[in-house]
């Protein structure tokens, strides 16, 4: 079983492809540095072994899906320097193992939701 993709620093583009989003067993993800564009797809939220998720440097846009708080493992998140709208998802706050979490240079937008308040060991 795959534990660990890391496809950082090459050319792919259009959308993180809908295998990634099968392969249960993961528990790291990078695809930092490439050209993926448009939304993140909701399947994402499918990867609830995922301890590390980097998408960082890429092209993606629209809003986060909710379904990012169904990574209750994940320790650290990067999604920086994307195209990312709206409000932070509230389900921010299921995400409680979070040790990082860079959300810097996009467009998100509203206050901080108060489930962020959960994320003591930040």
């Amino acid at each position: 079983m795959l534990r660990e993709l890391m496809l950082d620093n090459n050319s792919f583009y259009e959308s993180l492809t809908p295998f990634i989003c099968r392969l249960q067993g993961l528990v790291k993800l990078s695809v930092k540095a490439n050209s993926f564009s448009g939304s993140l797809s909701p399947n994402i939220g499918n990867l609830q072994n995922l301890e590390f998720l980097d998408l960082s440097s890429n092209s993606f846009s629209g809003a986060l899906p909710p379904n990012l708080g169904n990574l209750t493992r994940l320790q650290h998140l990067n999604i920086s320097q994307n195209g990312f709208t709206g409000s932070i998802f509230p389900g921010i706050g299921n995400l409680q193992n979070l040790l990082t979490l860079d959300l810097s240079t996009n467009s998100l937008t509203r206050i901080l939701p108060s489930e962020i308040g959960n994320l003591a060991s930040l």
